[in-house]
């Protein structure tokens, strides 16, 4: 029965680690942007098509922005990709990742506006973060070195973390419904 408790609580402690806010805020936002190198964004000044559509990005982000309780922890941040699915995708570190088509001259902004919205109730829940953690969390074999990694790279620059974690680069997370629902 001794080793039955152990088992249960390492189960116990490796979920808390998954679900939990331990990564610090610095690292979310390098995550974001490490994963933000993997998108095909589209060049702002390319044209004065490609200004507009930036211009009109983020004044959709900053009327969502607004909306919210001041005091966030991120500073919202929002890139225009060349894909035209009329999607966007939620980043850690507050960055949002919309479609082309999405805030495009000719756009639903109703719809764009829902999207986004959506996406950014994502990077509030964490669900990307807790994600990343979670696959973190499952490389590591014990314990023991759950805890002194979780405490060490508390300290250090959060480049040891993104070091440990860089088989993860090519990271796609799906939500799961539940996490859908809340966001």
């Amino acid at each position: 029965q001794g080793g039955r408790q152990a088992t249960t609580s390492r189960d116990v402690i490796k979920m808390a680690a998954r679900n939990l806010n331990w990564l610090p805020q610095e690292l979310e936002s390098k995550l974001g942007e490490m994963l933000l190198q993997d998108a095909d964004i589209l060049d702002e000044h390319r044209n004065k098509a490609s200004e507009r559509t930036y211009r009109k990005a983020r004044v959709l982000l900053d009327d969502l922005v607004k909306l919210l309780p001041q005091n966030l922890p991120y500073q919202f941040k929002i890139f225009v990709s060349k894909t035209s699915h009329r999607g966007a995708s939620a980043l850690p570190g507050g960055i949002i990742l919309v479609d082309r088509d999405l805030v495009e001259d000719d756009a639903d902004l109703d719809y764009a506006y829902f999207v986004v919205g959506h996406e950014i109730s994502h990077v509030l829940q964490r669900h990307q973060t807790r994600a990343y953690q979670a696959r973190l969390v499952d490389g590591i074999d014990t314990l023991e070195n759950l805890s002194q990694f979780i405490a060490a790279n508390r300290q250090k620059a959060p480049e040891s973390i993104l070091g440990f974690g860089s088989a993860l680069k090519k990271l796609v997370v799906e939500f799961s419904e539940n996490q859908e629902l809340q966001a």
